[in-house]
């Protein structure tokens, strides 16, 4: 886990993953890389404006059956990604970034078939979306959708550490 400096006007702020969630010596939950990456992004918003309008999509985690109809009645889909940043670049409409837990192949989170299909769909309508196995992954490619550094699209079949050729837009 390192260490991000995220320039917000005339000082500076560290964001530390390990500052933000207990020392484990396993890898950090999805929620826990998550909530990091959303701080980040919250105090970022003084050089990246569009930061702004991040947000979190809640379809995951445990529920009720009751709770599960009265949000599926409202709308909740599954296999929807977890974070959305409804602005345009490189002839993207907007970027979807869906968190997976990091780690070994054998404990590393994969993509459910209604994910990989909604993912489908999103690209297909001109979306970027990126798959990503940490706060600095997810923050990445945020900040290469944000600066118009439009290249290939991450693919979730990259092995743990494998450094991230690919992101945003057609299957290469």
């Amino acid at each position: 886990m390192g260490t991000k400096t995220t320039r917000s006007g005339p000082g500076s702020v560290a964001v530390k993953l390990e500052d933000l969630v207990a020392a484990k010596s396993v890898a950090p939950s999805e929620h826990e890389e998550q909530a990091a990456l959303i701080t980040q992004a919250n105090l970022s918003t003084g050089r990246y404006p569009a930061l702004r309008l991040l947000y979190a999509i809640p379809n995951g985690g445990g529920r009720s059956k009751a709770e599960a109809g009265r949000q599926a009645a409202e709308g909740v889909r599954s296999g929807v990604p977890d974070l959305c940043l409804p602005v345009s670049r490189s002839g993207f409409l907007s970027l979807y970034v869906e968190m997976k837990r990091g780690g070994k192949s054998d404990t590393r989170g994969k993509c459910s078939i209604q994910q990989r299909a909604y993912i489908a769909e999103l690209r297909a309508h001109g979306n970027a979306v990126a798959i990503c196995y940490s706060q600095a992954e997810a923050w990445a490619a945020i900040m290469a959708y944000l600066k118009g550094d439009g290249v290939r699209p991450w693919r979730e079949e990259r092995k743990y550490g494998e450094p991230l050729l690919d992101f945003l837009g057609e299957e290469s």
